[in-house]
């Protein structure tokens, strides 16, 4: 699997991270023709993580299926800044310029909005957790 799409994430992305921050890469892959075709199941994702980079690659697609579906992880990988895109070919560069009109509708309003809701609610659990503990 080789990604036609990959781009960093994460603590890296944002300037937040740490000496042991792993590294957060995301991006796409094209499956092979017997796959596409259908003649054998092929891989819709791939993950690894080797303890230094933490990697999240979709079959194409796949994660243009996620873009239409409003996926907060995928819309966020199409507005990638541009020093933090690894790999970006011709694909990538077509889904990356039209992302806006193809994939920003209403829905993405409730699905961030759900991310945001359930964010929230773990930090707020993990408040709970360090109070109780003493912590502060």
């Amino acid at each position: 699997m080789t990604p036609a799409y990959l781009t960093i994430h994460g603590s890296h992305a944002y300037g937040l991270n740490t000496a042991h921050s792993d590294v957060d890469e995301r991006g796409f892959f094209f499956t092979t023709d017997e796959h596409f075709y259908g003649l054998f199941d092929g891989p819709e994702q791939h993950l690894s993580n080797d303890g230094h980079i933490d990697s999240a690659v979709w079959e194409f697609r796949k994660f243009v299926r996620l873009a239409a579906n409003s996926n907060p992880n995928i819309i966020e990988t199409l507005f990638t800044d541009p020093e933090d895109v690894l790999i970006e070919g011709f694909a990538a560069t077509t889904l990356r310029v039209n992302a806006a009109d193809w994939f920003l509708s209403r829905k993405v309003e409730s699905t961030y909005g759900g991310y945001a809701r359930q964010q929230f609610l773990k930090l707020a659990k993990n408040f709970d957790k360090w109070d109780d503990a003493g912590i502060s």
